[in-house]
């Protein structure tokens, strides 16, 4: 192995597992800790779930797999291969042993292979703050890697080749960019564009491996101007709606002010400043008669989830029922638990609606939300 200076350095301890999962919205929104506290119940639901069974890898050594297996799976989870790996969600590939940085860790770690297994798994020992950014965070094009995604205005996705010095003196560099062939079995079309142009060239920050542009091909024209037509459409589409938002008028939600402060006083913690920010904010929004439109920001542990609760109980204590909708199974029985344990010493009845919820027991859960017996229901979909 090698360390930082061109030799790869063992950790201390091998690994015995490693979690990877997909570089989706859905995971990059949780932090290093949540999936660190939640990887057990992950690998649980994978036998159940089929969206984590589709969306997350587990690997320990001598797990017998292809070295072509292992990154199929990976570039299946949407993972970018690089020369460097320098953030997660990209890996790089070395002889026998891949550098590997799931977007649920902290550090980058090498697999090495023996033949078609896992022979180890070893943390790499660099950190984010050790490192230069990633690619989609580059500020220079002469200091983005080879091979990397780029973007051309007027010709969409390639891939970046460097930077090709003029043979004379006192003339522009070319910033080189490969496309793809023009017909099998001709070589890639290459693009040089010149230093002094570096504006009309981005590097690709999608989140998908992309496909391949053809110099002079209609695809990103095509592209370019449905992206625009739709984007006037949706623009047209939320003029109409907030317009019409605008004139709607509800009942003010006013709560009752007993049982928020009881909840309030059963919290565990010392709420932060933002915290009791956002709340009076909230609260306000909800006593308007008009209906609130907010959007509450913040990192994983920070409080969120407890805005959510109070949020829930002043519209409950105002007679109305509440839908919280979450973006997995697992994180609905959390949110359940929580909202369960929070408000227990309150006359609040909380049911969880999932893909793993009996039918029997859906349909019950239906008719009691139907008849106003439930008060809050927390579920991943919303059923018919």
């Amino acid at each position: 192995m090698r360390d930082d200076r061109g030799e790869f350095a063992r950790g201390e301890d091998e690994l015995r597992e490693l979690m990877i999962v997909s570089v989706t919205p859905q995971n990059l929104e949780r932090g290093v800790l949540w999936f660190e506290e939640n990887q057990t119940s992950i690998k649980h639901a994978r036998f159940s779930n089929p969206w984590w069974r589709e969306h997350s890898f587990f690997i320990e050594p001598n797990l017998v797999i292809k070295p072509s297996e292992f990154i199929r799976r990976v570039l299946d989870l949407q993972y970018i291969r690089a020369q460097t790996v320098r953030g997660r969600g990209m890996y790089a590939i070395r002889g026998g042993i891949v550098e590997l940085w799931p977007i649920n860790t902290a550090v980058s770690y090498l697999i090495e292979f023996a033949g078609n297994t896992i022979s180890s798994i070893y943390a790499r020992g660099q950190t984010e703050e050790k490192i230069k950014p990633r690619i989609a965070h580059a500020t220079s094009l002469e200091k983005l890697p080879e091979g990397s995604f780029i973007v051309h205005q007027d010709h969409g996705i390639g891939i970046f080749r460097g930077v090709q010095n003029s043979l004379e003196k006192n003339t522009t560099n070319f910033f080189v960019v490969e496309y793809a062939h023009p017909r099998p079995p001709a070589e890639p079309a290459r693009l040089f564009v010149p230093t002094d142009q570096k504006d009309r060239l981005s590097p690709y920050v999608g989140l998908e491996t992309p496909k391949i542009h053809r110099l002079g091909g209609s695809v990103w024209i095509t592209t370019k101007r449905k992206v625009r037509e739709d984007t006037e459409k949706l623009a047209g589409e939320l003029l109409t709606l907030y317009a019409s938002r605008h004139e709607i008028k509800r009942l003010p939600h006013l709560g009752d002010s007993d049982l928020e402060e009881t909840a309030r006083e059963t919290f565990p913690f010392q709420e932060t400043e933002d915290q009791l920010r956002a709340e009076v904010d909230i609260l306000a929004d909800l006593s308007s008669p008009k209906p609130m439109d907010r959007m509450l920001a913040g990192d994983v542990g920070f409080g969120k989830t407890e805005l959510a609760i109070r949020a829930a109980l002043r519209v409950i204590a105002s007679g109305k029922q509440v839908a919280l909708l979450s973006p997995t199974t697992i994180l609905t029985h959390q949110h359940q638990h929580t909202f369960e344990e929070r408000l227990k010493n309150l006359p609040v009845k909380i049911r969880a609606l999932s893909r793993i919820t009996p039918k029997k027991e859906e349909q019950q859960i239906l008719k009691e939300i139907s008849e106003g017996q439930i008060d809050c229901l927390i579920t991943i979909r919303i059923s018919p």
